[in-house]
């Protein structure tokens, strides 16, 4: 009695423990990991450095000169302050903070499909886990039914009902099963170590289905315009061409502007006055050639990437769907299998000494590996399902 009483305490005691978690909750614990909060913004945080770094007026420059002549009848002192500052009238700056706001857009992008693709890290490792832990239970439930088999099968032997052949190929098929038993453990265990360490819990029952919900969709919505990779890829092509734009108006002079204060002091007579300065670049030897060439050059090779990329993800959708279609194919048709009775007619067979006890366990193993394949097939239903989710930001 006290044994019963503990077994209780001690399952309800687990059940408090672990708390139920469901697909939602699991990737927006995921999505929340220190780790992973840290590296997205630390992303934002670079591409927004570069933005702000981009395009910036050249710094003012300072100067003072002071200048001593002495000649017979005395000394001349000489002092001056000038500010001179650099303009950019060609609006090569304005055209650097453009592409760098562009730049900015793409790696926006591209934290967008890294975000997607940790959500669909923690969705195949939840169900993985759910699989796992779904044939661990099968499996354990037909090893309780061949213990019982060969319980009954023994008292039959010690009766001399049957032979010791059907004692001992009962225990080499329960053997067989203890070793299956132990692998789907190990399975479901690391499974569940690899969704813990993803969402920092480490007590949970997981919630939910394996199956996907629904039905694929027909045809292949259009869905590539929205895509992050293409986007990430444009916005690159036009910051190219941006920088494209600005190396070209590298060939028009810049000018500087200088203001200042000039002080002049000498026996007999002192004078001071403004300052006005202007300086203009030659742009003889470098003239931007080479950057216009190159980032033209990336600019063309971004569109092509893009365009080749738009082919890839279309081709990428169409597998996507047809192997969804395929797996939830396969779940109907065992579905359909499993609802013909099998067992019940085999076992009522068996008792009726119809079938031997090698006939009996042919089919019991028959379904187990049907229950095995069925939990199989709906995982991989499931995994091109969140493929699917992916590949729409869903």
């Amino acid at each position: 009695m006290r044994l019963i009483l503990g077994s209780i305490l001690f399952l309800i005691s687990g059940s408090l423990l672990a708390s139920g978690l469901t697909e939602h909750e699991a990737v927006e614990q995921g999505l929340r990991h220190p780790a992973i909060v840290n590296q997205l913004d630390a992303r934002r945080g670079i591409a927004r450095g570069r933005v702000e770094s981009a395009g910036r007026w050249d710094n003012p420059e300072i100067e003072y000169d002071w200048e001593s002549l002495d000649f017979a009848g005395g000394s001349v002192d000489e002092n001056s302050f000038l500010v001179r500052q650099r303009f950019d009238l060609a609006g090569v700056k304005r055209l650097e903070r453009l592409s760098a706001s562009l730049e900015m857009e793409a790696e926006e992008a591209r934290i967008e499909l890294t975000r997607r693709e940790l959500v669909s890290q923690v969705r195949e490792v939840f169900y993985s886990a759910m699989a796992a832990e779904q044939r661990q239970r099968a499996v354990e439930r037909w090893q309780l039914r061949l213990e019982e088999l060969a319980l009954a099968i023994s008292a039959r032997v010690q009766a001399g009902d049957v032979s010791r052949y059907d004692e001992t190929r009962v225990a080499r098929e329960l053997a067989l099963l203890e070793g299956e038993s132990l692998a789907v453990s190990s399975e479901a265990e690391s499974a569940r170590d690899g969704l813990a360490t993803l969402i920092g819990q480490e007590s949970f029952e997981l919630l939910g289905q394996v199956l996907p919900p629904g039905a694929p969709p027909d045809s292949l919505p259009s869905l590539l315009d929205r895509h992050p990779l293409l986007d990430a890829l444009g916005a690159e092509a036009d910051s190219a061409a941006q920088l494209q734009e600005a190396a070209s108006r590298e060939r028009w002079p810049e000018v500087s502007l200088g203001l200042g204060y000039k002080e002049s002091r000498q026996p007999g007579m002192q004078a001071d006055g403004a300052m006005i300065s202007l300086g203009i670049e030659l742009p003889l030897f470098d003239r931007g050639q080479g950057r216009e060439s190159m980032t033209k050059e990336r600019s063309r090779l971004l569109t092509v990437e893009r365009q080749l990329e738009e082919r890839r993800l279309q081709v990428e959708a169409r597998t996507i769907l047809r192997r969804w279609r395929a797996s939830i194919g396969a779940v109907d048709a065992l579905d359909r299998e499993q609802s013909q009775g099998l067992i019940g007619m085999a076992e009522a067979a068996y008792g009726a000494g119809e079938i031997t006890v090698m006939e009996l366990m042919d089919a019991w193993r028959a379904e187990l590996n049907t229950q095995l394949q069925l939990i199989s097939s709906s995982l991989a239903a499931r995994q091109a399902y969140i493929e699917w989710q992916t590949f729409t930001g869903e």
